[in-house]
């Protein structure tokens, strides 16, 4: 009897040990959970509030499209019309061009990447087209403008445009290695743990030019050397001579931008083919 008694309260006992396990894992689970989804709530919580949103898409109608393929021919025609082999005894600089268009779709400046002729390596051209303008104009920021630059910017020259709150950087051929530098500034990753988008976000859209298509496929098939290197070549001469008969043979599908092509010409004709000294007046402003 006393064997059978202690038998029965034994198989009590561990019932009662089993069912407290199983509480205690229970509880155990409870309590691990719970600080994980708090933590991360207070990462939601701590996360920075963005005032500032990244620019909108740029959705032109095809009356715009098309102004912008003529101001993206000006650009390659200029640089054209200095062009200088990689191997020339004394270079103004990378073969590489922009132009200032204001908000009425007046073209007010231009200039050329001139590094070689200032020995001095911040003299790109985005960089000279806005700090000539301002200096010139005396203006104060370069809001409702569009650089249109024959090579995607890099990050001084997207964080120049940035900061004068360009509105559009147009390019006429992506770069692999300096790109997407705007991209990067007006990316939000605050959700992340990451930063809120740079205030002034620029648009920075690829030129629909067949230009555009032709040098990245040459660049890319040449396979070796920097880009700018590859600029300075004749292959991609070749398709700046035809960005330049394109531009002098356009013929405008729409009627608005006829005179837009007529100006753009004129302006094409002013501009020297040759390294001009900061400050410069010589059509910036036109």
């Amino acid at each position: 009897m006393i064997l059978m008694a202690c038998l029965h309260h034994g198989s009590k006992l561990l019932h009662i040990a089993a069912v407290a396990t199983f509480l205690s894992l229970v509880v155990c689970g409870c309590a691990t959970r719970a600080p994980r989804a708090d933590g991360d709530a207070m990462l939601r919580a701590a996360a920075p509030s963005c005032r500032e949103r990244p620019p909108a898409a740029y959705t032109p109608d095809a009356t715009r499209e098309e102004r912008d393929r003529i101001f993206s021919l000006l650009a390659f025609a200029i640089v054209a019309k200095s062009w200088q082999p990689w191997d020339a005894e004394k270079r103004r600089g990378y073969n590489i061009g922009a132009v200032l268009v204001d908000e009425d779709g007046q073209i007010v400046c231009w200039a050329v990447n001139s590094i070689g002729a200032t020995d001095n390596g911040t003299q790109h051209a985005e960089t000279r087209l806005m700090v000539n303008y301002l200096d010139v104009t005396k203006g104060t920021n370069l809001g409702k403008h569009v650089v249109y630059t024959t090579l995607e910017p890099c990050a001084m020259c997207g964080g120049m445009m940035t900061l004068q709150s360009v509105e559009r950087a147009v390019y006429g051929q992506s770069d692999p290695g300096y790109g997407k530098a705007i991209e990067r500034l007006t990316f939000d990753s605050a959700a992340h743990d990451g930063y809120c988008p740079y205030p002034r976000g620029v648009q920075s859209v690829p030129s629909t030019l067949a230009a555009r298509e032709r040098l990245e496929k040459a660049y890319a098939a040449a396979g070796e050397g920097g880009i700018v290197k590859w600029l300075g070549g004749t292959d991609a001469q070749r398709i700046y001579e035809d960005a330049r008969r394109e531009f002098l043979a356009f013929q405008p599908e729409h009627a608005a931008n006829e005179t837009v092509l007529k100006a753009a010409r004129a302006y094409y004709d002013k501009v020297p083919g040759k390294y001009v000294k900061m400050p410069y007046t010589l059509q910036c402003p036109s």
